[in-house]
């Protein structure tokens, strides 16, 4: 907790230090948008008792100016505020009584010296900035270029983004899922059923550097579009083999190794052939990590 708010408190200062610098070169007076007859009218309006101007369609760039300006205001004084929150909160840590402010019971990959293979919150939630934005009026959104990106928009850049490195080949893949993909094991199939039917948005065996650099091939890779945390989902399910174990574990000290520990960037499930695969887990790690 202590290192996610620390970083969380990195990310506002830049969203601060940003809209601070875009706000000195902020045109005068603020954008006031009516509505007549289904017809949108933008004013530029100054100080009270001015009279208002009126902006035209060859003025788009004014009326950007003036929207941001008016969003920038907002999204500054609730960063600086949380800001501020966080750092009260983290002071009276470091003061409590036997707080070492360590980051020794939170996720590794806050404190790793090289960057971890997935992205842990590479933006914090910020709840409150990014619903600054939601809130907009349409017209006003058209115009607003958000500080944090919409979940929405997060989620499509992330799906369409191209993943470097080597791929592995698809035979034996002959289990289709209900996104049309095919996978190696009936396991792998409940899981990825699981997670489309949930709308986690998911990559199978997608290709993955670890600190060693060793590339993996983890079964999953999914996102929560709410936090921007990625999970390497691993399912092992040949328990019963001693040999298959070992390697099991061997794999799993890896990704620890590189900053991806259970429940911080890596979920693991397991089956044998007296326990199998429970969907109910799969439904848990699911609500738990990825929702």
């Amino acid at each position: 907790m202590h290192s996610l708010l620390q970083h969380e408190s990195r990310c506002l200062e830049a969203i601060i230090g940003k809209t601070e610098k875009r706000l000195e070169h902020a045109p005068d007076g603020i954008l006031h948008i009516t509505r007549s007859h289904g017809v949108v009218q933008y004013r530029q309006r100054f100080k009270r008792g001015m009279p208002e101007t009126y902006l035209g369609p060859n003025q788009e760039e004014l009326k950007k100016q003036l929207a941001q300006k008016g969003y920038d205001q907002k999204v500054l004084k609730l960063a600086r505020a949380e800001k501020e929150l966080i750092g009260a909160y983290l002071l009276k840590e470091n003061e409590a009584p036997g707080s070492k402010a360590s980051d020794a019971d939170t996720c590794p990959t806050a404190k790793s010296a090289t960057q971890p293979p997935l992205r842990i919150s590479p933006y914090p939630t910020l709840h409150a900035i990014k619903q600054l934005y939601e809130h907009l009026s349409p017209e006003l959104q058209s115009l607003v270029t958000p500080c944090v990106m919409p979940d929405g928009e997060f989620r499509a850049a992330w799906e369409a983004a191209e993943v470097a490195g080597s791929t592995l080949s698809r035979e034996g893949c002959i289990f289709q899922t209900e996104r049309g993909e095919f996978v190696r094991s009936k396991s792998e199939t409940i899981i990825a059923d699981r997670l489309f039917r949930a709308g986690v948005p998911y990559r199978y065996e997608q290709p993955l550097q670890m600190q060693n650099g060793v590339t993996v091939h983890p079964d999953f890779v999914a996102l929560n579009t709410l936090t921007r945390q990625e999970f390497v989902w691993e399912h092992f399910g040949l328990m019963d083999d001693s040999e298959y174990a070992g390697k099991t574990v061997q794999k799993i000290n890896a990704y620890i190794e590189s900053g991806l520990v259970p429940g911080c960037g890596l979920i693991i499930t397991f089956e044998s052939a007296a326990v199998p695969l429970n969907v109910a887990t799969i439904e848990a790690n699911i609500a738990a990590f990825l929702l």
